[in-house]
């Protein structure tokens, strides 16, 4: 069983949302860059850029910390409310800046200082993901009863992180050890490459393709407009649709044009 694309589930989610408005003809819905309708208000996340690269630097030297944790969580339940407690603040942050970071790139995925903070977003969760590697494994290791009696001795570590605790004991069968969980946490970087590489090329450098529609309006037929446009009844319309996409999927690169039809024969284009 191949495991999800959970970025491909998301970005299909969206586009089908987007495919119940109402469509106008193309022109009328080609975004302008200085139009800030188009743009996010990321003030509340970030008041500038320049503080996100500041709390980004902040996070990451304390995800380089986080390893500290596995010597002490086992000794009794308020070392391990301690040391779940920082874990779970700096993935909060981490979360933060990725949003920001993935909001802004997704603005204009042409504008290269926007998707460099994406990639930084993404190593950072990496470096989270490499430093607490050791977390699942260490939890089994204790095994349920230890965790249940930290757990009735501190209702604050019940009540947070009950849930998580419990789930990491049912994973048992299905959790490495730590060197090996680390080593799987150190591929995201290079495993979300692919996709990474696709979308960049495909969002940012090919132009999507316009289609006549029966009654003479002329649409841009983006992934939205091809999920709704495919529905109708005319077939030779879906039909139209579907070769105007593979041929600017023709347009891509040879190995990035066969990671897209990997993907989803076309799905994704």
């Amino acid at each position: 069983m191949h495991p999800v694309n959970t970025r491909f589930v998301t970005r299909w989610l969206a586009a089908a949302v987007l495919s119940m408005m109402t469509l106008t003809t193309y022109g009328a819905t080609t975004p302008r860059a200085d139009d800030p309708e188009y743009g996010w208000d990321l003030s509340e996340l970030y008041p500038s850029p320049q503080d996100w690269t500041l709390e980004h630097d902040k996070i990451l030297a304390q995800a380089g910390a986080l390893d500290k944790y596995q010597d002490t969580l086992g000794q009794n339940a308020t070392d391990m409310l301690t040391a779940l407690r920082a874990i779970s603040a700096t993935k909060k942050e981490s979360a933060r800046l990725s949003t920001y970071a993935s909001l802004m790139g997704d603005e204009n995925v042409s504008i290269g200082v926007n998707q460099e903070r994406v990639q930084a977003a993404q190593a950072l969760a990496t470096a989270i993901g490499e430093k607490t590697a050791w977390l699942r494994p260490q939890i089994l290791k204790l095994g349920p009863d230890k965790v249940h009696a930290f757990e009735r001795h501190s209702p604050e570590l019940a009540y947070r992180f009950g849930f998580f605790l419990e789930d990491s004991l049912r994973y048992a069968s299905h959790t490495l050890n730590t060197e090996a969980e680390r080593v799987m946490a150190a591929a995201a970087n290079v495993l979300n490459q692919p996709d990474i590489i696709y979308s960049q090329l495909s969002n940012g450098e090919l132009p999507f393709p316009t289609v006549t529609l029966s009654g003479g309006s002329v649409v841009r037929l983006d992934d939205a407009a091809y999920i709704k446009y495919r529905q109708a009844t005319n077939r030779r319309r879906p039909q139209e649709g579907l070769r105007c996409i593979l041929g600017r999927a023709q347009r891509l690169p040879g190995h990035v044009r066969r990671h897209a039809d990997d993907a989803g024969d076309g799905r994704r284009i």
